[in-house]
């Protein structure tokens, strides 16, 4: 629903989605960022709950699912029912009448698909759909915890010979990593990896929550680089990649010092409002950082030291929503980093008065780092 469909042939219309492939990352966010928007005419269409194609910076520690090892098994039970489950029936209805009144018209491999789906019985359709939700739900937990999720782009890159032996099969077969993508209503982006022995190709693909394309593109160009520098078989050089966009009007820069972070347990609480990574920094020498359980507080004191953390742009409007999660003895107040004053997490001095000083460590990740150790 980020970009409309109308006009297209569809496949399945609750699902379609309008894809870019372009010669870099920056190349296909900036075509996302013209054909992108709401119209009232396509059904289907929704409107984006923040400004999602801005650039974010690369994070300074991306947690990469698949590179830590996750259970995905659900998300590839999902992803088989594209080709199983209901939503053959629902290409089925939109081909109804050129099925039923003229199906020598279609290829011999398109109306097999197409007829499959006047056998579907409805009462299956709903154990998908609960399965479905199941599998949504599942995603979430799992971007809670996660930037990203990295899988192959498909299994194994077939033959024309293979696709003519078995065209059905083979394409399903393509869909393994990505089929769920749409049902589990997810962003993904994919980009070359090199060849295999063979000198096939082969690619991998990036995977985020909902409207999180401007966040996954700096992983994206960055695994893109890693591969190669030049653009397929042109070979001619890779673009530069684009610098991230600055803070926005609409946009409110948060100094955070703790769990909110990239790849720190709180950092969901950012994103699902739209905040993006913008830069390292650290206060000037005027603080000091207490450890309260799972999470630092951090006091203006005459006798302090800089503080390590990171700035992030969060859309300005939801700054109330966020401020209604974070618990007491913290809070927002301005803080002063070594290049300028910036909101951020502040803690009240009576909510600390019995938690360890841990200002000699200069940042919590560095304090993390230390407990583990011990």
């Amino acid at each position: 629903g980020s970009i409309s469909a109308r006009g297209v042939v569809p496949a399945c219309r609750s699902l379609d989605t309008v894809s870019v492939l372009a010669r870099s990352v920056d190349e296909a966010l900036e075509v996302q960022r013209v054909i992108a928007g709401y119209d009232d005419d396509d059904p289907y269409s929704r409107r984006a709950p923040f400004d999602y194609l801005r650039r974010g910076a690369p994070l300074p520690a991306p947690r990469i699912a698949t590179v830590e090892t996750v259970d995905i098994s659900l998300l590839l039970e999902v992803a088989r029912l594209l080709y199983e489950g209901p939503w053959v029936a629902e290409r089925t209805a939109e081909f109804r009448e050129l099925i039923e009144q003229h199906p020598d018209m279609l290829r011999v491999t398109t109306r097999t698909v197409l007829e499959g789906g006047l056998t579907r019985r409805t009462v299956d359709a709903f154990d998908a759909f609960h399965r479905l939700a199941e599998a949504r739900r599942e995603a979430e937990r799992l971007f809670r915890d996660y930037d990203a999720l990295l899988l192959p782009t498909a299994p194994s890159c077939p033959s024309l010979a293979e696709v003519a032996a078995d065209p059905i099969g083979a394409n399903a077969r393509l869909g393994t990593y990505t089929n769920f993508v749409n049902l589990c209503d997810l962003a993904a982006i994919a980009v070359p990896a090199g060849f295999e022995a063979t000198g096939l190709a082969k690619g991998v693909t990036l995977i985020g929550p909902a409207w999180s394309e401007g966040r996954l593109a700096a992983l994206a160009d960055a695994m893109h680089r890693e591969n190669t520098d030049r653009v397929g078989a042109t070979r001619t050089p890779l673009p530069p990649p684009a610098a991230p966009d600055m803070v926005a009007a609409d946009e409110t820069a948060l100094f955070c010092i703790g769990a909110h972070m990239g790849g720190l347990p709180l950092n969901h609480q950012l994103t699902q409002f739209g905040g993006r990574y913008v830069r390292a920094t650290e206060t000037v020498p005027r603080y000091r950082l207490h450890a309260l359980g799972d999470r630092p507080g951090m006091l203006r004191a005459q006798d302090g030291v800089a503080v390590a953390g990171e700035v992030w742009a969060l859309p300005t409007a939801a700054l109330g929503a966020l401020l209604a999660q974070v618990a007491s003895p913290l809070g927002l107040g301005q803080v002063e980093l070594s290049d300028g004053m910036c909101l951020g997490f502040l803690a009240e001095a009576d909510g600390v008065t019995e938690a360890p000083d841990i200002s000699r460590c200069g940042g919590w990740r560095a304090w993390l780092a230390a407990r583990e150790a011990a």
